[in-house]
C-alpha cells in the first residue's frame, strides 16, 4: 500500500512484489472498503466542492471534503451540476440531511452554482480563494438571487464587480 500511496502504479507495485496485479488490486480493494465502512460523515456541516483533472483529455473528478476535518466525503466523475446531487444523496445515505449542511464552499463554476441551490438550499456559498478571474456579470443574477452569501464572500464580490467594471471603463 505504501508504493500505491507513492503515485506507483499498480502494474509496478506487482512486479516489485513479484504478484500478479490483481492480488495487489484485492489487497487495495480490501483496504478501501473496510475504511469506507468505518467512515461516519453524518455531522458535517461544513462542505467543501472542487473538481479535478483525473487525466489529459478533460476527464473530471469532483470531491465532497468535510471542511471541518479535512477529509475527503465523496468523489464522482465529472463536473457538473449532477455531482453535487450525487454528493447529496450519498451524505443522505449515511445520515446527513441536506438541511444540515450549513457551509458550502465551491469555485465559481455556474454548474455548481446551480447543483448548490438544489442540492443544499440551506447552505451559505463562500467561494473559494482561487477564483480571482471571475466573470461577475455573468454570474452576479446567477448567485445574488435569493442566495445568502457569507461575509468573504460579499467582499470579494465586491472587488470583483469593481474590477470588472473598471475594465469596462478602460
Amino acid at each position: 500500500m505504501a508504493l500505491i500511496e507513492r503515485e506507483m502504479p499498480v502494474n509496478r507495485v506487482a512486479e516489485v512484489l513479484g504478484v500478479n496485479p490483481q492480488r495487489v488490486w484485492s489487497v487495495f480493494n480490501h483496504w478501501i472498503e473496510k475504511a469506507r465502512k468505518a467512515d461516519d460523515p453524518s455531522s458535517i456541516t461544513q462542505l467543501g466542492v472542487d473538481e479535478t483533472s483525473s487525466r489529459k483529455g478533460h476527464k473530471y473528478v469532483t470531491l465532497g471534503v468535510d471542511m471541518t476535518t479535512s477529509r475527503v466525503i465523496y468523489a464522482c466523475e465529472g463536473k457538473g451540476k449532477s455531482t453535487l446531487k450525487n454528493i447529496q444523496q450519498h451524505l443522505e445515505s449515511t445520515g446527513a440531511p441536506k438541511e444540515q449542511i450549513t457551509q458550502l464552499s465551491m469555485d465559481l463554476s455556474p454548474a455548481f452554482i446551480a447543483g448548490a441551490a438544489e442540492s443544499f438550499p440551506a447552505a451559505a456559498i463562500t467561494f473559494d480563494r482561487f477564483a480571482e478571474n471571475c466573470s461577475c456579470v455573468f454570474c452576479t443574477s446567477a448567485i445574488l438571487g435569493g442566495r445568502m452569501l457569507s461575509n468573504y464572500s460579499t467582499r470579494r464580490w465586491t472587488r470583483c464587480a469593481e474590477l470588472n467594471a473598471w475594465n469596462m471603463m478602460h
